[in-house]
């Protein structure tokens, strides 16, 4: 018999005893053969209720079965009736936090309930169930996060060194660096180079007065101009600001107190996007949840310490808010709950000359011409891989060079052919104060910063120099235009007449859908789950809108109304969302499996780290520049990838020892994969084969470069660390120390950027602390990574007269990460989900553990002396 089931939906119900039951909706699959999924992967699930005589099956069901935790299938027809179509048995609801709260209660009452039956009831204080005490077992006592900012904006920046007087002027006469945030000071300083350059038309753009550090190919008042159009189309937007940075003078005297020259450093960009606030407040959320449960008076004592960035305080004001439950303003404002350190939690200059030494080896590694051999850096591969002797790391950035450049090539074709209202149709809305021509600017900045060519005064090319460090804002940008900008970055890369078809498509698909969409009572567009229960959802958009709003991100409230709850507890999402996933729209262009880019691709147990090497091709000369044309052809020979693993060791070494740097950095762990994932991510939602492959041979390169910049040998990790991290290390131990010594448990935060994590956690390595991962499998640390140090106190019987005992665990989560972020089928609020945390160390007794970090200071003391 035909059921006509209405909206096309199945009812899964979830029985806890016979008188509690939970029901959620889905999109039968049925339908079209796809399963709608949410960012976790999870299939896209909407809480019902149940009519009486669907919960008197739930009842019967249970019963029949003699099971009290059962699930089953319901199939609902148009008439108003119900079937039971099928018994899961023993079954569970996935991620529904009123489903295991009711199932929490049931549980304690029927404890209770049996507590009261059994004879050693008597010697049971009914007040005390449930309580943390601290005698004869180990305890929480302490929680120090160490933690990254959310999701942000793509950073960019332009750095020259000027020596002009209207530039000299903005020190005010002192020696020491400004930064200009307020519009007052940005208008002053578009005045200064506006100035700078009539002086430089004056003495007929006279190099004197300026030297272009990225780029030295630029002349003097070319260089200036770059400044004024990019500060004067920047002033406005958030997060813009100006470094000046005085350098040392060559000689003591001057009317600028001896300074001739700055580093004049302009940055826009960097700023939290909403994505990161949902973010924020799911992981304070979810982290108050979990203290409540091992030691609610951990919430009694709570310091948080802050960079001044404007990224990492927005972080603040959402994570803390939902971690104590408050409102962002309430909490931002509290004396003495949030201090902003920037001393401990920016960026350090004092380690800037080593890790420039370390960014210099990394650059002559990637360009050396020559095969891998013959490189006098090869000692950061692992000598285990079989490399050819044609093999050669420049080969991996002039391949990924010529790949920018052909899809850069077809981003400026189809600005010049597509009209204004065909580039507003490719994405009709845009977040964090993006649009169209800011995405293209962005991506030809990219490929400009990427490679530099040196050229002859006739226009011979000398040499291609390429920027490996520059990897991080491909990389970036990559991810945040896959996660905020997905319609126009898997449309704009298209070829032009890939892009008509696709425009074509929409058109018709526009069209059918306003003459096809069934019409409700009062002539308005019908929910394809019009059934669901919209509690839920209304509260999740309520909470949302009320922390999320923000002119920052460019979204009117109307925006927000069709966002989730969250990336964590964001399941009941509006039904008119799905329509948004383009799942059943063909692919224009066949995409390219995994096997093409690199067939030892593997996915780590703990981590998402990239594969340890790649196949991949390498273009035409390598001398010779990447030039933006479609029409060009080059000759492709295989090679294969000359970064080698992750970070220092490919695969154990045969002999059974460990690889080069795990001896050096006291780690241990076993270095065989696990096994390989999927040729290809399942469901695959982008279409753009040149987009796919530049992502990830930019995650390989970004995985290897980005732990290299911090140290290439583990001494010169070490003193990076130690000369970056020394106050923050100097807080961690004091905080240590003082829960040690002291009566009551507390929490303490420490907000910081990228570079805290990488240094801090390379100390852990290096401090002898026994770590459960070899340093040569830690792959990316994303935004809001988090590394929590965990003390522990055990009290022995009071009347032992034993002292406590103490014991420090480490923590770690690599934050927001997703290896597939350009197949991920997301929701409006862009968030990815923040891993959990796992274990990172074995316990270690809590004086050993400070004293191994003591002993990384007074080493660097020793040095100084």
């Amino acid at each position: 018999e035909f059921i006509d089931v209405t909206n096309a939906v199945d009812v899964k119900v979830y029985t806890v005893g016979r008188e509690y039951a939970h029901a959620e909706t889905r999109k039968s699959p049925v339908v079209d053969g796809h399963v709608r999924r949410n960012s976790d992967g999870k299939e896209m699930r909407f809480v019902t209720q149940l009519t009486p005589m669907e919960r008197k099956f739930a009842q019967d069901v249970s019963a029949a079965f003699g099971q009290r935790v059962c699930g089953f299938d319901i199939l609902r027809s148009s008439n108003g009736s119900s079937m039971v179509m099928d018994v899961n048995g023993w079954s569970f609801v996935k991620g529904n936090e009123d489903y295991y709260k009711e199932v929490a209660r049931i549980l304690d009452a029927r404890f209770q309930e049996a507590l009261r039956h059994r004879w050693f009831a008597r010697f049971v204080d009914p007040e005390t169930v449930g309580r943390i005490t601290y005698e004869s077992r180990w305890i929480l006592k302490g929680v120090f996060d160490v933690c990254r900012h959310a999701d942000r904006t793509p950073k960019q920046k332009i750095k020259c060194v000027l020596r002009c007087p209207p530039i000299l002027n903005l020190l005010d006469g002192g020696r020491s660096e400004v930064i200009f945030r307020k519009q007052s000071q940005l208008r002053r300083t578009l005045g200064a180079l506006r100035s700078a350059r009539a002086s430089a038309l004056a003495n007929d753009g006279s190099s004197d007065d300026i030297c272009t550090a990225e780029k030295p190919q630029l002349t003097t008042v070319q260089s200036l101009d770059h400044l004024i159009d990019v500060l004067s189309r920047k002033i406005d937007m958030p997060g813009t600001k100006v470094q000046v940075k005085p350098l040392k003078s060559k000689t003591s005297f001057g009317s600028n107190g001896g300074v001739d020259a700055v580093q004049f450093v302009l940055k826009w960009g960097g700023e939290c996007t909403h994505a990161g606030r949902v973010q924020s407040q799911d992981l304070g959320e979810n982290m108050r949840k979990d203290l409540l449960l091992l030691n609610r008076h951990l919430l009694d004592d709570v310091k948080i310490y802050s960079s001044a960035e404007r990224r990492v305080l927005s972080t603040v004001a959402s994570y803390v808010g939902s971690f104590l439950d408050e409102p962002e303003s309430q909490v931002m404002e509290q004396p003495g709950l949030v201090e902003v350190r920037s001393e401990m939690l920016d960026d350090s200059t004092v380690a800037k000359d080593e890790m420039e030494v370390a960014k210099t080896q990394l650059r002559e590694f990637f360009n050396f011409e020559g095969p891998l051999r013959d490189n006098p850096f090869k000692r950061f591969v692992d000598p285990q891989n079989p490399f050819s002797s044609a093999t050669s790391p420049r080969a991996f950035l002039k391949k990924m060079c010529d790949i920018m450049c052909k899809l850069i090539a077809r981003l400026e074709t189809n600005f010049h052919r597509l009209s204004k209202a065909d580039l507003a149709r490719m994405q009709a809305k845009w977040c964090c104060n993006e649009t169209a021509e800011l995405f293209r600017e962005r991506w030809r900045k990219i490929l400009d910063d990427f490679q530099s060519v040196e050229k002859a005064p006739d226009g011979t090319v000398l040499r291609v120099t390429y920027d490996p460090g520059k990897v991080g804002v491909l990389y970036d940008s990559l991810k945040y235009d896959a996660l905020h900008n997905r319609c126009f970055l898997e449309r704009i890369f298209m070829t032009p007449d890939d892009l008509s078809a696709e425009l074509a498509a929409m058109a018709e698909e526009d069209e059918r859908a306003a003459n096809a969409k069934p019409l409700d009572s009062n002539n308005n567009t019908a929910s394809p789950l019009a059934s669901a229960d919209d509690t839920a959802v209304d509260a999740a958009i309520s909470a949302v809108k009320k922390t999320c709003i923000n002119n920052d991100d460019g979204l009117d409230e109307d925006d927000y109304l069709e966002m989730g709850s969250g990336s964590s507890h964001r399941e009941a999402q509006q039904a008119e969302n799905l329509d948004k996933i383009p799942a059943a729209r063909p692919l224009l262009i066949e995409p390219t499996p995994l096997s093409a880019i690199s067939p030892w691709l593997r996915r780590q147990p703990s981590t998402t780290t990239l594969p340890s090497t790649t196949t991949l091709t390498a273009l035409g000369d390598e001398s010779r520049p990447c030039q933006v044309s479609e029409t060009a052809t080059t000759t492709t020979t295989t090679t294969s990838n000359p970064l080698g693993s992750v970070n220092s060791s490919n695969q154990a070494p045969t002999d059974g020892s460990s690889g080069p740097e795990s001896d050096a950095d006291g780690s241990s762990g076993s270095n065989e994969h696990s096994e390989p994932p999927p040729e290809y991510p399942p469901d695959p939602l982008f279409t753009q084969k040149e987009v796919r492959e530049l992502y990830y041979s930019a995650k390989l390169l970004f995985d290897f470069v980005t732990w290299r910049e911090y140290g290439t040998d583990a001494a010169q990790r070490k003193r990076i660390g130690v000369q970056a991290s020394v106050p923050l290390l100097k807080q961690l131990i004091a905080d240590l120390k003082d829960t040690q010594n002291g009566d009551h448990a507390r929490t303490r935060f420490y907000f910081t950027k990228e570079s805290h994590i990488y240094t801090l956690l390379n100390l852990v390595f290096l401090c002898d602390i026994p770590t459960m991962e070899p340093f040569n499998k830690m792959g990316e640390l994303d935004y809001l990574t988090h590394i929590i140090f965990e003390v522990y106190e055990r009290k022995a019987d009071v009347d032992a007269n034993v002292g406590s005992e103490y014991s420090l665990r480490i923590g770690l989560s690599p934050g927001a990460s997703c290896l597939h972020v350009l197949d991920v089928a997301m929701d409006p609020t862009h968030a990815l989900k923040v891993l959990p945390r796992r274990n990172f160390s074995h316990h270690t007794p809590l004086d050993k553990a400070i004293g191994m970090l003591q002993a990384l200071l007074d080493e660097q003391d020793a040095e100084k002396e």
